[in-house]
């Protein structure tokens, strides 16, 4: 798609939101503030557009994972140099990740080894249900930021902080706007991905359970022995559902909670990342590997 003024892109945004990812690059990317997320009446965080502040630079555009997608292979797993399974030989780490520990300890240990000087990524610390955007610099903070945050948040407007000492672990649409702008900046950790999802798939499990909102402590959508349980913990009891052949893995797997710019996805292993990180389903697994 080709747009003659940022204008025209928004314009088409507003009619066809299907099309945002919820990345946040429109905003991080923008140097002069015309752009916000606001989340919609679906609760997917969509952007929203000062056409006064605007000077028509065309970075959102050029950025947009939305509106081309056809710089991902869209065949198979991508180019690879090679293919590892591991997990964290940190014990704390590897008994609080969902699926070995790996990008947290790579991350610490790259803060500590001076390779890296900042780390962007996701924290439920403050903000259980949707997760916030954090920036570490130290391995405590990587440390409040482990385990899998399964619901959206536009990441990517912290990207204007992204440099040559950065590391940030993303989805792929974001990794693909990220490189659209910073070609051989920093460090990107990738996730496997086939779905993000709103905060409503949250809000969902709440009425299933009988849960209020506001009485929840803390989510872990990956606790346990692999795959795990979504455990949600209130001041007075802590619920958990099986993560695989349950209604959870159903209600997830169909799609109806999901950011509608996932449906239109063609990169699941995130082919713009340094390095692509994902579980290793299909194998048979080792607990002890996994959870030491």
């Amino acid at each position: 798609m080709e747009f003659k003024t940022v204008g025209e892109f928004f314009q088409m945004i507003d009619s066809y939101p299907h099309l945002c990812k919820s990345c946040g690059m429109c905003v991080g990317v923008c140097p002069t503030s015309a752009v916000t997320m606001k989340k919609n009446k679906y609760s997917q965080f969509i952007p929203s557009f000062d056409e006064d502040k605007c000077i028509n630079c065309m970075l959102c555009v050029k950025s947009c994972p939305g509106i081309d997608i056809t710089d991902v292979t869209s065949k198979g797993i991508g180019e690879y140099k090679k293919i590892f399974i591991g997990y964290s030989t940190d014990k704390q780490i590897r008994e609080s990740s969902p699926s070995g520990g790996v990008v947290s300890s790579l991350t610490s240990w790259m803060l500590e080894e001076g390779i890296t000087k900042k780390v962007i990524s996701l924290s439920s610390e403050n903000s259980v249900i949707t997760p916030e955007v954090v920036v570490n610099t130290s391995e405590e903070g990587i440390l409040n930021c482990i385990g899998s945050k399964y619901v959206s948040y536009p990441i990517l407007c912290a990207s204007n902080q992204f440099d040559d000492n950065t590391t940030i672990t993303t989805l792929p649409c974001e990794s693909i706007a990220l490189r659209r702008i910073h070609k051989d900046k920093g460090y990107i950790f990738g996730l496997f991905c086939s779905k993000a999802y709103t905060s409503d798939l949250i809000r969902f499990i709440c009425k299933k359970e009988g849960i209020k909102p506001q009485e929840i402590r803390k989510i872990n959508f990956r606790e346990g022995n692999w795959p795990g349980n979504v455990s949600i913990y209130t001041n007075k009891k802590i619920f958990r559902i099986p993560y695989n052949r349950s209604y959870y893995s159903a209600i997830s797997n169909g799609y109806y909670f999901t950011i509608q710019g996932c449906l239109l996805c063609l990169d699941y292993f995130n082919e713009k990342a340094d390095i692509s990180f994902g579980d290793p389903w299909g194998m048979v697994q080792n607990e002890e590997l996994l959870l030491g």
